[in-house]
């Protein structure tokens, strides 16, 4: 087997050595670099796993770089992951002329309004804010009633008040670059009523 660079078989030497060369070598298949010289001797081994590792290496600092770019613009309040319910996909561009991704609203966004502030008033549980989701046709994905537990990390997601808020930003909340869809005020009040759900708030 002929490879341009060994990186190009693996990046990874433990599952290289154990689900690649050890499994070629039982059929008396070698692999080769067009672009490396090593052999079979001891050193030549050595030197096969030398460019194995660093491809590995490579791959780990680009691992560490792209986290730390995550995390650089989470901080920022960019929003990098799948957009949550009420929301669709959008880019700004930032300060230095580069576009970041975030959200802005989507056609979903004044169901998700009227079921927080619903809940907002502070008279209901999380199971009648399901039936009410359902009546005003906000359904799961499938189609099908938004469970409890969805609904109470909807009313959770500090999201909806306009912040960003994950591991990459250290579990902070961050003000972020999308709208809310509620005022901070009512996020805050939400949580307040589902701590005391069972109690008049």
């Amino acid at each position: 087997v002929v490879v341009y660079k060994m990186n190009r078989a693996s990046r990874d030497l433990d599952s290289y050595i154990t689900s690649m060369r050890s499994i070629l070598a039982s059929r008396g298949i070698k692999i080769r670099s067009a672009t490396e010289q090593f052999d079979d001797s001891p050193i030549g081994r050595f030197i096969e796993n030398i460019h194995v590792m660093i491809g590995q290496l490579d791959n780990e600092n680009k691992r560490e770089t792209v986290k730390d770019n995550m995390a650089l613009y989470a901080k920022q309040g960019y929003w990098l992951t799948r957009p949550l319910r009420g929301y669709q996909r959008a880019k700004i561009v930032n300060s230095d002329g580069q576009e970041r991704p975030t959200m802005k609203k989507g056609p979903e966004a004044k169901l998700v309004t009227q079921i927080l502030m619903h809940f907002n008033r502070g008279d209901i549980s999380v199971a009648e804010l399901c039936r009410y989701a359902t009546d005003i046709g906000f359904l799961n994905l499938k189609g099908k009633p938004i469970s409890q537990e969805t609904m109470t990390k909807m009313i959770k997601h500090i999201f909806y008040a306009g912040y960003v808020r994950s591991k990459l930003t250290d579990n902070q909340p961050v003000k972020a670059k999308h709208p809310g869809l509620i005022t901070e005020e009512v996020y805050w009040e939400n949580q307040e009523i589902l701590k005391n759900k069972n109690k008049p708030y």
